[in-house]
């Protein structure tokens, strides 16, 4: 039986991460939602500090979902949600 090698994650040294962490980066956050109340406050909060861009693809939100990422000062846009995957895609490749 042949071993597959496994990717494995970088590990930032204790004193680095945080001074990491602290400073925007380049980096895009993508979050799929849907009547997400519940849980985007704390998504959002968690990499505001560090994400150099946040997006939110809501699929049809009734909740306080959009209006929690508007007092958040987050781009939201709008696409019909038919699989996790093409929502992914999506989102992705939209300009």
């Amino acid at each position: 039986m042949t071993q597959v090698a496994r990717p494995t994650a970088a590990v930032l040294p204790a004193k680095a991460g945080r001074e990491f962490l602290s400073a925007k980066t380049a980096l895009s956050v993508l979050v799929l939602a849907c009547d997400e109340e519940q849980n985007i406050a704390d998504c959002l909060d968690s990499v505001a500090g560090w994400a150099g861009q946040i997006v939110v693809v809501d699929s049809g939100s009734r909740d306080r979902t959009i209006q929690l990422c508007a007092e958040r000062g987050v781009e939201v846009v709008h696409h019909r949600y038919l699989d996790h995957r093409s929502q992914m895609e999506w989102a992705i490749t939209a300009p």
